[in-house]
């Protein structure tokens, strides 16, 4: 079964990408998360890109938009890191209620199932 992407889903926060940037970051509406979003309509793909979850999105986007959303992510991690320092940040994905991939930067294990990795010390 195939998921449908859902477009709508960060549709507010699409206008910053203004056809420059191929990802961005927002706060998710709780505020106590940081969201890494790969933006739709970048670049020149010869396929649609599927940004419905992380495996479809490496299997279709450019090798530009995979590299610029783990660049994102990556500036996104060091900038909580030095903000928040001697906090813990956890870096995941959950696809569970929301069709667009976005990757969290949280300030708790909310989305991880794997027990160990749930336990902070």
């Amino acid at each position: 079964m195939q998921i449908e992407q859902d477009e709508e889903a960060f549709a507010e926060h699409f206008d910053r990408c203004g056809g420059k940037s191929s990802a961005i970051t927002f706060h998710n509406l709780g505020r106590d998360a940081l969201l890494a979003v790969p933006c739709p309509g970048f670049g020149h793909a010869t396929q649609p890109t599927d940004f419905s979850h992380m495996a479809a999105f490496m299997r279709s986007a450019t090798q530009q938009q995979i590299h610029e959303l783990w660049q994102t992510i990556g500036k996104a991690m060091e900038q909580r890191l030095k903000s928040d320092a001697g906090k813990r940040i956890w870096l995941n994905t959950s696809g569970l209620g929301v069709y667009w991939l976005h990757i969290r930067l949280d300030t708790i294990p909310k989305y991880y199932q794997y027990l160990p990795y749930k336990n902070p010390h």
